[in-house]
């Protein structure tokens, strides 16, 4: 079952970048006070960043309230990270397969900011994968909100998952769901 909520959300994920953005500019007018409204709809920043084919990168996905961003190859079962969390939660859940003798933790790099989250094996599914747990607003998630740059240690491999210009606005959009600007 742990395998196929990450795999359900890579599909949605997939889905999303192939569905055009249909922001308009004929927003409802705000409810009288007192009543309630429907839960807005979420808006996905648009990547106009030119991909190769079977190139990973970085897509943002609603899923009922919870939002996912994941680092992977579209239309594929190539997921190097998924990140997601629900409105804000104010922390990201971690998810990412694992390899033999790997370390069980989150090791990310974003500019001079290293840190490391432990995680929990889980070898069901069609490959072990690692979950774990991490503040929205930690340093190193901070400075990949701030620059794109993003490294991530996994199989003692230094994995490259920067978001290129155009993708930095799906990263902010997602961390500001998880944990809304003050």
């Amino acid at each position: 079952m742990r395998v196929i909520l990450p795999l359900m959300a890579v599909a949605a994920l997939m889905a999303a970048c192939e569905m055009p953005n249909e922001a308009t500019s004929d927003a409802p007018a705000a409810p009288p006070a007192g009543e309630t409204t429907a839960p807005q709809e979420i808006v996905i920043p648009v990547d106009d960043t030119v991909y190769a084919d079977g190139e990973a990168r970085w897509m943002l996905s609603p899923d009922g309230e919870n939002q996912y961003l994941a680092f992977a190859v579209p239309e594929s079962d190539d997921v190097r990270l998924t990140l997601s969390c629900g409105p804000g939660e104010r922390t990201v859940r971690l998810w990412r397969e694992t390899w033999e003798e790997d370390d069980p933790s989150f090791q990310f790099v974003s500019g001079d900011v290293t840190t490391s989250y432990s995680g929990e094996v889980d070898p069901e599914g069609m490959a072990p994968q690692l979950n774990g747990v991490a503040p929205a607003r930690a340093p190193v998630f901070v400075a990949f909100r701030t620059t794109g740059q993003l490294t991530m240690m996994a199989g003692g491999q230094a994995h490259d998952l920067s978001a290129p210009p155009g993708a930095q606005p799906l990263v902010a959009a997602f961390f500001d769901y998880c944990f809304p600007p003050d």
